[in-house]
């Protein structure tokens, strides 16, 4: 073949290829197109029957006041409460609910108060359930809860019965063991794309109005982990609308001796129930 040949044919493959891609981007472009276009409708029927069942707030949770300019929440958004709305309250919820990472047995069990075993302290879950009535109507009482005891016993089980409760109330709430969390706090750290991750993850974690720190004291130590804990646990002390509610399986002593003086202060003493836990360890396989 000759070498003007040779080039004629190489123009041509090139060429064929070229419109080839363009066509695939069209095709891509035009996928895209039709997919925003129905996710659009599909986003304005939802919108327009939130509008329909909440013509206070259009479902957003927020709305303006209707007053007279000069007023000092003219033009401002504020929390739609009107009849009973609890649109504001759902989509905080929401939004914190990704924080969470609760117990796949205790969520496949839908643990509530009625369906806790007979077996359990019944003493330390009236308590709980005190506790739980108190954050719902803003009671003034102590700030969180430690509950502590042997392994299998109900703690976890307790904590996370709490935690539904209140979120039923629609208080926020976050539910997560402590290893979790230390160890989003360290993949965030390290993430060098987004510093400020770390700043946020803690933010939201240290602004829930209600968290449960499950298992502490069966972490890992390190200075940061220790920095961590004190940061959060310190942060929500200072708040007077957070409450902490944290499960353990070492007694007080143990605990103190395990996160040290700094992190113990935190929670320890002063505002926090220190509640134990009877019962045989193992009596309530998969709940601490």
């Amino acid at each position: 073949m000759r070498l003007r040949d040779t080039l004629a044919l190489n123009h041509r493959q090139q060429r064929d290829a070229k419109v080839a891609a363009m066509r695939a981007r069209a095709a891509e472009s035009a996928a895209k197109y039709a997919q925003a276009e129905a996710n659009g409708k599909r986003a304005a029927a939802e919108q327009a029957a939130l509008r329909q069942q909440h013509p206070c707030c259009g479902g957003s949770g927020y709305r303006r006041p209707d007053v007279p300019f000069g007023h000092p929440l003219f033009g401002k958004a504020v929390k739609c409460e009107e009849k009973g709305c609890r649109c504001h309250a759902a989509i905080l919820q929401g939004r914190i609910e990704k924080l969470s990472l609760m117990p796949k047995d205790l969520i496949a069990a839908k643990a509530t108060w009625r369906t806790f075993p007979v077996g359990v302290d019944r003493v330390a879950l009236a308590s709980v359930r005190n506790y739980a009535k108190g954050i719902n109507t803003e009671r003034e009482q102590q700030r969180g809860m430690v509950l502590y005891g042997k392994n299998q016993i109900g703690k976890t089980g307790m904590a996370f019965c709490l935690h539904n409760e209140l979120r039923d109330a629609t208080v926020p709430s976050v539910f997560i063991r402590v290893v979790d969390f230390l160890d989003r706090c360290q993949v965030a750290k390290l993430n060098d794309e987004e510093p400020e991750r770390f700043f946020v993850l803690m933010d939201n974690f240290a602004g829930v109005t209600h968290l449960v720190l499950d298992d502490l004291g069966a972490e890992k130590s390190s200075d940061f982990r220790e920095e961590c804990l004190y940061k959060l646990l310190d942060r929500r002390a200072k708040d007077p609308a957070c409450y902490t509610t944290i499960t353990t399986n070492l007694d007080l002593l143990e605990l103190r001796d395990k996160v040290g003086d700094r992190v113990y202060s935190r929670f320890g003493v002063g505002d926090f129930y220190l509640i134990k836990v009877a019962g045989e360890m193992g009596a309530l396989k998969g709940s601490k």
